[in-house]
């Protein structure tokens, strides 16, 4: 499993060029194997601020956010595989806090524009936990916001039929509850990773 990780990151560098190669995090001492439990950014990187159009209604920006510990991911609603997976996680580790569950945001940004409405991001998410929260990211914050997560992603050429996918980076990350960015999930991280985090950032 390491060596296709390993090999599918590479690939990923390679297609997406020296940009994506770039760490975000430079400077940051980065703890831990993210292969196995996730990258702790020390210090936790500042953010730049966004807001965006909420599938709860109006927007929903970074500030809002701040208060309780986040989980972040970047994808879209006709994601085959790699999307659900990564909510289907994100649902398991919300139900085994419990109670906790309810102190910590869980949200996917949406890299499809077009399709990912509020209405569509609100079906999708909620589906998962009626508390999950979708956003609409446009091409223009998500360029903005998108160095500080190493965010990559690119709409393909449509099907005969008008179909279209998305590639997308598809890390997840935990925001503090002051909305700095300290963890990084690579795909593929069970939810009981999320779960200890979490309980340790909640435990102050």
């Amino acid at each position: 499993m390491r060596y296709v990780l390993l090999v599918s990151l590479l690939v990923l560098l390679a297609a997406c060029g020296p940009a994506a190669a770039t760490d975000p995090h430079a400077g940051h001492a980065m703890q831990g194997d993210p292969m196995e439990s996730g990258t702790l950014l020390d210090p936790p990187t500042t953010l730049v601020d966004f807001s965006l159009p909420s599938s709860r209604g109006g927007t929903l920006g970074l500030a809002e956010l701040r208060g309780k510990p986040t989980l972040i991911f970047f994808g879209f609603t006709n994601c085959p595989d790699v999307c659900p997976t990564t909510m289907a996680e994100f649902q398991r580790a919300k139900a085994e806090l419990g109670e906790q569950g309810e102190a910590v945001n869980f949200v996917l940004i949406s890299v499809d524009p077009e399709r990912d409405t509020p209405e569509a991001l609100a079906r999708y998410v909620e589906a998962f936990d009626p508390a999950f929260i979708g956003l609409q990211g446009d091409d223009a914050t998500l360029r903005r916001i998108g160095r500080d997560f190493g965010l990559f992603y690119e709409r393909q050429a449509p099907a005969a039929d008008g179909s279209y996918t998305v590639d997308h980076s598809a890390a997840a990350y935990m925001l503090d509850a002051e909305g700095r960015l300290k963890m990084v999930y690579s795909y593929g991280m069970p939810y009981t990773t999320f779960v200890r985090d979490l309980r340790t950032e909640l435990s102050g």
